[in-house]
């Protein structure tokens, strides 16, 4: 403790205590004029409007720190409780703004505003009459990239409401031609591809709350404003134009259907159409998926894998669309019936949206309710108790489509939301007075300390009950998602009565915190899978939606005979008529296993004649890790691994088992290949291995990734640290300056430790001790890679300075780093930059509010700052057994390549979503991702300082001992000094190198 108050009276401080000043604008009223429309109908604002003068630049970087208002707080200011008393406020003419008098840093050309990423269109308004309007955007994307445009409006340079610094405009995605089978007859998933300007024209989108909150477009009061700023945050777009619309209330059904009580029904049904075969979607994830529970789910195949329709998981966050196209041939009116099946939640239904050439036909269609089923169903779109029928006129091609919405359901979760903010507010209020582990004998009177705290638990107690109750009426069940919500407020009400309990319940309270997290996460998710779509004549009765007793039976009989003979976890991507046939493994998902599969088939195949000479026919097979090594002992090995993971080339080249690329591949075609890579010289040192006769290669890069150092912004920004920068990162010796403020706070900073136990963790430890090993100037092992390093100077002071900040500084040792970096209590953190994936996906209350750094450097003697960071990755393989090594290799050339490796991650993203981001080691492939300017910038950055840790004979010793060094010495009750500890475990893992070189016959000096 007297270190720590040392280290805060003496050490300098990063915090920055000038405010940060948002952007200013300067406004020209002369250019305001209060003119009437021409019409009734859309007014154009005349050509020849000044432009509205714009003293100030927009600061990218501090829109998501604005200070703005809710989006409900912004309505209530208008006097309205809910959208439709809002809608009634709003503005009675649409106006188009011409695209004229444009200023930022975004281009024009050709009448259109070409917005890059990470920059901005002012754009002046001039005769705009009062009122509240929705703001439309005609626009179009680069075809090549993956990403949705993130984008932002300002208001004179202001952010209206929170939900405007948040707006996506999306992307429309089609099926890279038809689904089609491997050689066993199981169907692949076929990659998805965005639609070209040719195929779809321009896009349009209006803007929307991004977390599907609200039903309808977003308001903005343009009264006064002079100019609107449309910022892209990610991605580069085309503006075409930009139309404020009026806001209009949707007709009633009732009011729908007089329009055509004089028309006739439809005498016949159109032909089904199949889910899966929809004309398009705007997520890319919205795949066709596989059922093989029901026999009536078509096309079906008692023993083949069948992709026979869409949705599931993938079709449940709101502002995810399906397009289905149909042709009527008689005119009339037609029921929409939908097989469907909601079986992911019996706590909340799913909601969707039913559109009509892009429009909600009726204000009961904007909120269908599809309820839990354990079977499928056919479901008749309904108004009440009434089946709906639509006007559709014979051979037009209408659009039909469904989004997910949040429906009624959505304002509740908007109040869970905001509640959960304040329960995070009030834990690190909590842990700022007690710390996050709090003396339970000790009375922290905090009644008295933070008695807005204690007030604020019954505050937030009453919403909480007041939600669930909500919810329950909304829903029509009370599930456990109620049962948590419920309990977190009895928690809080025990709080506020007896404040003097909280210590000893403060974990439970975090542990409370989180699952409100996870209830929220699971409420905002809606999934629904469609089997297909029935433009139905109402005459027609409702088709069986589901299989009898009988019809089950025989069906679960064929799938049981076929498991006997039907590999599944091959996919046989090619080999019919091929010259020379490869056998290939991946420890990869069988998702990730079909992208493959259809590459090889697709793109490998047909071109290896030509880069091989012959052609070869690949057979790809998913395999289990720990089958591995007893294959390859057997003799029943593939020819080709992939996905091995670093220490897997050096354990089989040790036995034999893996090739010497050096010795196969001539030098200068090896060195092209490798050329291929981040830093190749580094990135192949764990593949590196000398047999006694020279440096050996054994498998090429596959994936690779290294630490960065993630922050929150808000949190930084609030203690008046200044964040880091790619300009001016941090170093160790400015980390420890800020941790006095953190820890004033109760905050921590996060770094792996070696405090964790089990094979799949063991590398924690080595891995952040490796950056102050490598950026001290020490080594892992001897130059000739005979004995461990460890217990060289450098070595041993690196070690002592990663333990000083566990013994001296008090991080914590053992924690869940996304629950942490999540609440705030523990704002930086140290990890593997794939941890991205992580938070994007788990953490999305989070986005804008953190960012990526280059880990801290250390100041060397002579001023000079080494930011070495610690890389790794993983390998594919040539096993030495393989019949024909030249076509091993020939794959592995492909497998490899830029494009191969580009196409690869693209469709895995657009499959499985940002969670599925491939770390690949192909640095040009790696550029093609859907990373921002700023990130690209960062990682590309991080990746030229990234150094990875060699592999020897009985290497594993070492992150095994560098754990149990580093618990010695600060985990352990009777601690061990750093030095003492690591030269210890040196020469035990020194002594097993030798063992191990002993036992295979290698040099041992």
């Amino acid at each position: 403790m007297a270190l720590l108050l040392l280290a805060a009276l003496v050490l300098p401080t990063l915090a920055d205590n000038e405010e940060a000043s948002e952007p200013a604008l300067e406004t020209d009223a002369s250019a305001q004029a209060d003119t009437e429309p021409a019409s009734d109908g859309e007014t154009t604002i005349g050509a020849t409007a000044e432009k509205a003068a714009f003293s100030g630049d927009v600061d990218i970087a501090s829109i998501s720190l604005m200070q703005a208002v809710s989006y409900k707080e912004f309505l209530a200011s208008k006097g309205a409780s809910t959208e439709a008393q809002a809608m009634q406020k709003g503005a009675s003419k649409d106006v188009t703004i011409p695209l004229t008098s444009v200023s930022g840093t975004a281009k024009t050309a050709d009448g259109d505003v070409i917005v890059s990423e990470e920059t901005y269109a002012n754009i002046a308004l001039s005769d705009i009459p009062g009122g509240l309007y929705q703001i439309r955007i005609e626009y179009d994307v680069d075809a090549d990239r993956t990403r949705d445009i993130e984008c932002a409006v300002l208001l004179d340079g202001e952010v209206p409401f929170k939900e405007a610094r948040d707006l996506t405009l999306p992307r429309l995605w089609d099926n890279e031609g038809e689904i089609e089978q491997d050689k066993n007859g199981n169907d692949i998933k076929p990659a998805q591809v965005s639609l070209t300007f040719d195929q779809r024209g321009w896009l349009k989108q209006d803007l929307r709350d991004a977390a599907g909150y609200y039903s309808e477009p977003l308001l903005f009061d343009l009264s006064g404003v002079s100019t609107l700023t449309f910022v892209s945050l990610r991605e580069n777009v085309k503006i075409h134009s930009i139309t404020l619309v009026a806001p209009k209330p949707l007709m009633t059904y009732a009011e729908y259907a007089a329009q055509y009580k004089d028309t006739k029904l439809a005498s016949a049904s159109l032909p089904n159409i199949e889910g899966e075969d929809c004309a398009y979607k705007n997520d890319a994830t919205l795949t066709p998926q596989e059922d093989r529970i029901s026999p009536m789910t078509t096309p079906r195949d008692g023993s083949k894998i069948r992709l026979n329709f869409i949705g599931g998981r993938n079709w449940s966050n709101a502002g995810q669309e399906i397009f289905w196209k149909f042709t009527p041939t008689e005119t009339g009116l037609y029921e929409i019936r939908f097989r469907s099946r909601q079986y992911h939640s019996n706590d909340i239904y799913s909601a969707r949206a039913l559109k009509i050439n892009g429009e909600i036909p009726f204000a009961e269609a904007s909120d269908i309710h599809f309820t839990y089923t354990s079977s499928w169903i056919i479901y008749t779109v309904k108004a009440g108790e009434e089946n709906c029928r639509f006007y559709f006129e014979a051979g037009q091609e209408y659009t039909l489509s469904m989004v997910v919405t949040l429906g009624d359901i959505g304002p509740i979760l908007e109040r869970l939301e905001d509640s959960v903010g304040e329960l995070n507010s009030i834990y690190r209020e909590l842990i700022m007075v007690m710390s996050s582990t709090p003396d339970t004998d000790r009375d922290y009177k905090l009644e008295k300390t933070i008695p807005d705290v204690i007030e604020n638990m019954k505050t937030q107690s009453d919403l909480l009950y007041a939600i669930a109750d909500d919810i329950e009426k909304a829903s029509g069940s009370s599930g456990s998602s109620l049962s948590s919500i419920r309990k977190t407020a009895l928690q809080l009400t025990d709080f506020y009565k007896e404040p003097d309990t909280i210590p000893g319940q403060l974990k439970y309270y975090k542990d409370n915190i989180a699952s409100l997290s996870e209830v929220m996460t699971a409420a905002q998710s809606r999934p629904l899978d469609i089997d297909y779509v029935s433009i139905a004549s109402p005459e027609e009765a409702t088709p069986r939606a589901d299989s009898n007793i009988f019809e089950n039976l025989w069906y679960q009989a064929q799938l049981f005979v076929a498991s006997f003979v039907e590999d599944y976890n091959s996919l046989a991507g090619s080999g019919d008529g091929s010259s020379v046939q490869l056998t290939v493994w991946t420890t990869m998902g069988r998702d990730q296993a079909s992208i493959i599969n259809e590459l090889i088939r697709s793109r490998y195949t047909p071109i290896s004649a030509e880069t091989y000479g012959q052609t070869v026919g690949v057979e790809l097979q998913v395999v289990n890790v720990e089958a591995l090594m007893p294959s390859v002992a057997a003799g029943n090995g593939p020819d080709v691994l992939m996905n091995a993971t670093a220490k897997m080339p050096v354990e089989y080249a040790l036995r034999g088992a893996s090739a010497n690329l050096r010795e196969l591949v001539p030098e200068a075609e090896l060195n092209e290949v490798l050329s291929r890579f981040n830093d190749a010289e580094e990135a192949i040192v764990p593949f590196t291995y000398n047999n006694g006769s020279g440096d050996g290669l054994y498998g090429l890069p596959d994936q690779f990734f290294y630490a960065v150092m993630f922050y929150r912004i808000d949190v930084l920004d609030q203690l008046g640290i200044k964040a880091p920068t790619l300009e001016d990162p941090w170093t160790w010796d400015d980390l420890i300056h800020i941790l006095p403020t953190l820890q004033s706070n109760n905050m921590s900073v996060l770094m792996e430790t070696g405090d964790k136990t089990g094979a799949d963790v063991e590398q924690y430890g080595i891995n952040t001790y490796a950056l102050f090993l490598y950026q001290n100037g020490g080594e892992f092992y001897t130059k000739d890679r005979t004995a461990s390093a460890l217990s060289s100077e450098p070595a041993v002071q690196a070690f002592e300075h990663w333990t000083n900040l566990y013994t001296s500084y008090g991080l914590p040792t053992n924690f869940d780093m996304l629950s942490r970096f999540r609440t705030g209590e523990s704002p930086i953190l140290i990890s593997d930059f794939p941890f991205y994936n992580n938070l994007s996906v788990s953490a999305p209350e989070l986005k804008g509010l953190w960012s990526m750094a280059l880990v801290p450097g250390t100041v060397r003697e002579d001023g000079t700052v080494d930011r070495t960071t610690k890389g790794g990755g993983t390998a594919v393989i040539l096993m030495d057994a393989a019949e024909d090594k030249l076509a091993g290799w020939d794959f592995m050339k492909w497998w490899t390549s830029t494009e191969t490796q580009s196409t690869y991650a693209q469709n895995l993203e657009s499959l499985l979503g940002t969670a599925a981001r491939f770390a690949t080691a192909n640095k040009e492939a790696f550029n093609s991702l859907a990373w921002s300017k700023n990130e690209l910038e960062l990682l590309n950055t991080e990746s030229t300082l990234a150094r990875t840790i060699p592999e020897v004979p009985g290497s594993y010793y070492t992150p095994r001992h560098i754990n149990n060094a580093f618990r010695t010495v600060c985990i352990k009750e009777q601690k061990s000094d750093p030095r003492e500890a690591l030269l210890k475990y040196a020469q035990i893992i020194t002594d097993e190198i030798y063992d191990k070189r002993s036992e295979f016959g290698l040099p041992t000096e």
